[in-house]
């Protein structure tokens, strides 16, 4: 039995280190929570991601179209990429939940 594929979404260029414990934390609320698996690039491999923003969001994008739902971290304002992500799947009717940072 497969369980659906959630994409984690959170603000990254201004402080990867925050945005990394972002994701570790989303990945665990996914998986203990919503009984889901948590897909993210910064958790997997995110020195690729790093190199070129452009490459990176295309990327997400193809993850993104691959996933259930979206799950958005909220900071207080979402990032450049937390607003491609939240377009590219609202377009693509892939649902989104939007939580805050201390939600998770």
């Amino acid at each position: 039995m497969m369980a659906d594929l959630v994409f984690i979404s959170v603000p990254y260029s201004e402080n990867p280190e925050r945005g990394v414990r972002l994701a570790i934390m989303a990945g665990r609320y996914i998986k203990d929570r919503l009984n889901k698996v948590p897909i993210s690039p910064l958790m997997f491999f995110k020195e690729v991601f790093e190199k070129n923003y452009d490459n990176s969001i295309d990327a997400c994008k193809t993850i993104i179209s691959k996933c259930d739902s979206v799950l958005i971290v909220d900071t207080g304002e979402l990032s450049k990429g937390q607003k491609i992500e939240f377009e590219f799947a609202k377009q693509n009717n892939i649902p989104c939940i939007m939580i805050s940072d201390d939600e998770i």
